[in-house]
């Protein structure tokens, strides 16, 4: 009884820490689309969301080898999450121009110049946004790769 008990905490505690682990790394991992989108706006560069997604990203590939007890198997699940905010970054390449346009057009009253200002801030944050999706899809089976390449090695964590 008390094997199985302990099995039980076992898995809710991997189970807890995976949901733990997988929310800040996505969370680092999208914090570089409004990085680069206010990085297109004059003036409004700051390296807070940067230096933000870099710790959130390195913390939770550190707690990933050690709830995973391996990096094949942490690297492995972080290309499986990698790809989560790339086909977010996909949605938003085909949809997302329009969708905030029209969110500010049924939510603020926009003069000419405003509307002007904004389709000129989108259309220089929207190629850098589609270049971080595909470099999100290319980590993801990049990850996948290496982490294959270190299943079955001994000696390493």
């Amino acid at each position: 009884m008390k094997k199985t008990v302990l099995r039980f905490h076992s898995f809710i505690r991997d189970l807890l820490a995976g949901w733990v682990l997988s929310i800040l790394y996505v969370t680092g991992l999208t914090l570089l689309f409004p990085f680069l989108y206010f990085l297109a706006l004059p003036g409004a560069t700051s390296p807070i969301l940067l230096v933000t997604a870099v710790v959130l990203v390195v913390l939770s590939f550190f707690g990933f080898v050690w709830n995973e007890g391996s990096i094949n198997k942490a690297l492995k699940t972080l290309s499986r999450i990698t790809l989560i905010p790339g086909m977010i970054g996909v949605l938003f390449s085909v949809f997302g121009r329009d969708v905030i346009l029209g969110y500010i057009q049924s939510k603020f009253v926009a003069t000419p110049s405003i509307f002007t200002f904004v389709i000129s801030n989108l259309e220089t944050a929207v190629p850098k946004i589609r270049v971080l999706t595909v470099v999100y899809i290319l980590l993801g089976i990049f990850l996948w790769f290496i982490g294959d390449r270190f299943e079955g090695k001994k000696g390493i964590i």
